[in-house]
């Protein structure tokens, strides 16, 4: 195609039509170049009345500017095309961050995302079709509804193909795809009866376990279970605790052992609330 054979619609270079060569009937096709995107879209007007061609450019120009503006892509494809494309990249090119197999997070990301939005062009996938879409799911599984844990589960292995999306050009950002929030169930604790019986055959079973190789577990199994009882310590917290962590202060009750500890929340301090050692 020469210059010649190309007309400038709109004078800037962002809309040119022309004719492609050797056809029998050329129609004009258009070139478009969209602000803020790369790359061109090239379609055919499937006419070859010039006029009627300007038309459908400047038409579809000002549709993509607009798509392109709100977060868009001339590079669309559809959710099922991309996810294609992710499959085939993360398989090749390493395994996951904590060195396994990509496998899981495959299956979990297209059982059924791909029957909800195979068809549905990626940069038109927004937070309400989200919405949309964790509905849908509490009603379509294969042998039990989903819980909240496994549509979170879910999500997060759909994000990297929205990721890859993104780092393709082919959408702006991430939609938001928070899943259904579950309410706070506040887990019952021990009446007073159910831990006098605790704590009264735990000294039983201790007891019993002084004289066979596995007394000392016993013990210490024990200890574990009331310092984790009475300072509301996380297992992981305990778990990391040094002697160093421990100083004693002065309270209203008398002297506390008072424990600095450090777990998935951050660092904080908690106090023991019974004297443990003791069986």
């Amino acid at each position: 195609m020469t210059k010649s054979d190309q007309i400038d619609v709109k004078g800037d270079g962002r809309v040119v039509l022309y004719k492609r060569e050797g056809l029998k009937n050329p129609v004009w096709q258009a070139r478009l170049r969209i602000p803020n995107s790369t790359g061109y879209k090239i379609v055919s007007t499937k006419t070859d009345d010039l006029r009627a061609a300007e038309r459908f450019a400047l038409n579809l120009y000002e549709e993509l500017y607009i798509h392109v503006r709100s977060g868009g892509s001339i590079k669309s494809k559809t959710f099922r095309q991309v996810f294609d494309e992710w499959v085939r990249s993360a398989t090749a090119v390493a395994p996951t961050r904590q060195g396994g197999s990509w496998d899981k997070t495959i299956e979990r990301a297209g059982t059924y995302a791909l029957e909800f939005f195979g068809s549905k062009r990626i940069d038109e996938i927004t937070a309400s079709d989200f919405s949309d879409y964790w509905v849908w799911r509490k009603s379509h599984y294969n042998r039990k509804p989903p819980s909240n844990g496994t549509l979170k589960r879910e999500r997060t292995c759909l994000v990297p193909v929205f990721k890859y999306a993104v780092a393709k050009g082919y959408i702006g950002s991430v939609p938001d795809t928070n899943t259904p929030k579950a309410p706070t169930i506040r887990r019952s604790t021990f009446t007073v009866q159910e831990w006098r019986t605790i704590t009264t055959k735990m000294r039983q079973w201790v007891k019993e376990g002084q004289k066979k190789s596995t007394g000392r577990d016993r013990f210490i199994a024990q200890q574990y279970f009331l310092i984790l009882a009475n300072t509301g310590m996380r297992v992981g917290e305990l778990r990391g605790l040094k002697w160093g962590d421990l100083r004693t202060v002065q309270t209203d009750g008398g002297s506390r052992l008072v424990a600095y500890v450090r777990g998935k929340t951050g660092a904080r301090e908690v106090v023991f609330q019974a004297v443990l050692m003791s069986t």
